[in-house]
């Protein structure tokens, strides 16, 4: 059997709604000689009975049934069986443009390089999408300037106001099969690190020359806030975060430009998950026992030694009373900012 040009590897779990769209989006590609592997990751809905009825339609697709462990976990299922000379990622509750992979195919072929990105579309519902634009022409990154893509995607360098320079996601991209299973890359489980995808593009980015981004919107993103985790404040969410900082130290390598970005990119992260438990629970006692845990963990130690006039004004004002364990001010200032923020997005 001659093999497939592209693997696309779909983690499913809970999305009966959306997984006839996204598979239909896989079938109708232009880009014909491509291998479809569903992992169904224990989903409680009908799922899995979806996925075995579109194998049966379709021979290109392959199904894996499995124990739930979350998307990481799922996804490194599907890199396991990938026979492609190309692999791809598609979240199971999005979709893809029907040239999606013919178009990523032919650049990564055609540049010579290791990895394509691409643009994507947000899908708000009602009939509402916004693009989402990281480069609005085409750009090629090689040497150092790759390194520079690592460290941006972590967090942005002194002075700059915006959090980070660049998102990645795995899903907008296509690699090389080979250099994934050679390197044996795979993703880390988000159930313990808060970002399964980071590590993964981080590991796989130092093994490539070249690296291109192509300005086309291919791939749509559903914004579900329906039982949104981002709208729940746990703390087994901020030591999640925790343990990526210290995995992407090790990762990147010790020295103070990564710490320089990973401090950052945790004062950055502890901030939020602070503003967040103020807009979302109501019991002020809570507010402060979270306020107190957040500023009484033991990496300010290691991130407290960030130059604060490197950071946003209002930004610097919240990480000085946090470091220093300032609760109460500290409770003050994230509502008093919160409310500024509402008004003027430049917070």
């Amino acid at each position: 059997m001659k093999q497939p040009k592209v693997s696309v590897v779909v983690p499913i779990y809970n999305v009966e709604p959306y997984l006839v769209m996204c598979l239909e989006s896989l079938l109708n590609q232009t880009l014909k000689e491509i291998e479809i592997i569903l992992v169904d990751d224990g989903s409680p809905d009908n799922c899995p009975q979806i996925c075995d009825e579109y194998a049966q339609r379709d021979s290109r697709i392959k199904v894996i049934h499995k124990k739930n462990a979350g998307l990481g976990m799922a996804r490194n299922s599907g890199i396991e069986i990938a026979t492609g000379k190309y692999i791809a990622f598609l979240d199971s509750d999005d979709y893809v443009d029907s040239n999606m992979y013919e178009i990523l195919y032919n650049k990564i072929e055609t540049s010579h390089s290791e990895l394509v990105f691409c643009n994507n579309r947000n899908n708000l519902g009602h009939n509402k999408f916004i693009d989402i634009i990281e480069f609005d022409k085409e750009r090629c990154f090689e040497g150092n300037d790759i390194m520079d893509l690592c460290l941006g995607a972590i967090a942005s360098p002194p002075g700059v106001k915006k959090e980070r320079l660049i998102s990645f996601c795995s899903w907008k991209a296509i690699y090389i099969n080979e250099s994934i299973q050679n390197k044996n890359i795979r993703f880390v489980s988000e159930r313990e690190y808060a970002s399964e995808a980071l590590p993964f593009l981080l590991l796989y980015f130092k093994e490539c020359k070249k690296i291109v981004f192509i300005p086309d919107v291919l791939y749509t993103y559903t914004v579900n806030n329906v039982n949104s985790l981002t709208k729940q404040v746990k703390w087994s969410k901020v030591e999640a975060t925790i343990n990526l900082y210290h995995l992407l130290n090790n990762l990147m390598g010790d020295t103070w430009i990564t710490r320089e970005r990973t401090n950052r990119f945790l004062i950055g992260y502890l901030r939020e998950f602070s503003y967040l438990e103020c807009e979302i629970n109501t019991n002020i006692s809570d507010k402060i026992a979270f306020l107190k845990r957040i500023n009484s963990i033991k990496e300010w130690k290691e991130i407290g030694v960030y130059k604060c006039f490197d950071l946003p004004f209002y930004n610097a004002i919240i990480y000085i009373l946090q470091k220093n364990k300032l609760t109460y001010l500290s409770l003050c200032a994230l509502y008093f900012f919160k409310e500024l923020r509402k008004l003027n997005k430049a917070i």
